[in-house]
């Protein structure tokens, strides 16, 4: 029987690098999938006869810059396309929204439904972006082991207060605040809902604007 020095179970995105990572420190790895296709979430799944689509990760927003590195996934051929049209959201009665790189072409799509959501609209991605930049900084730092903490460590640990100094005590407060918090409740304060009946539900700009998914996905793990 084979043996192996880690097993990875599953085959999404952040198992395969998990996995590309050990094998890279000299270790023997094993990848167990239940499904006939790798990918996980980031999978393309065939919905109706004829009609495939990725149903939940879409895009690709952010990679690690290490994880680029190490695998030297560039060198492979590997780029990230960015569409001009990023999603259409449909609505009732020929209501949609249709969102693009371009915050203000968006913020015109959404003027057709709401003067004051457009408004709002590049405000909103100024904020989330300011939270997601300082959350990747975050994400970048190796937290120290407890509770064996050398002096070392200790030190290594003032490299935390920087993006806490970066973006002042209102950004903190900011981060705060809304990583915690249910998206309906967060969108509420920016948006007006009008008619639910014919406007886009929350979850649409959830969804679409940029880095949210993100901020959640980083403030919530």
């Amino acid at each position: 029987m084979a043996k192996y020095d880690s097993i990875v179970i599953g085959s999404g995105i952040n198992s395969l690098v998990a996995a590309a990572m050990l094998s890279k420190s000299g270790r023997k790895v094993l990848v167990l999938e239940s499904r006939n296709e790798i990918g996980g979430l980031a999978s393309t799944i065939e919905f109706a006869p004829g009609f495939k689509c990725n149903m939940v990760y879409d895009t690709v927003k952010w990679i690690d810059p290490r994880v680029l590195s190490k695998l030297k996934i560039e060198s492979q051929g590997f780029n990230i396309i960015h569409s001009d049209i990023r999603r259409i959201a449909l609505g009732k009665r020929d209501e949609h929204i249709v969102f693009h790189n371009s915050s203000q072409q968006t913020a015109d799509s959404i003027s057709k439904l709401s003067e004051n959501d457009a408004a709002n609209w590049k405000e909103f991605i100024s904020y989330i972006k300011k939270l997601t930049r300082f959350l990747e900084y975050l994400y970048k730092l190796t937290p120290p082991e407890l509770p064996k903490i050398g002096f070392s460590d200790a030190l290594s640990m003032s490299s935390l207060l920087k993006p806490f100094m970066k973006h002042g005590t209102q950004g903190i407060v900011d981060l705060i605040r809304t990583a915690p918090m249910m998206m309906p409740e967060f969108m509420d304060e920016w948006f007006e809902w009008l008619d639910k009946d014919s406007y886009i539900n929350e979850s649409t700009l959830f969804f679409d604007s940029n880095d949210l998914k993100e901020l959640y996905e980083s403030g919530k793990s």
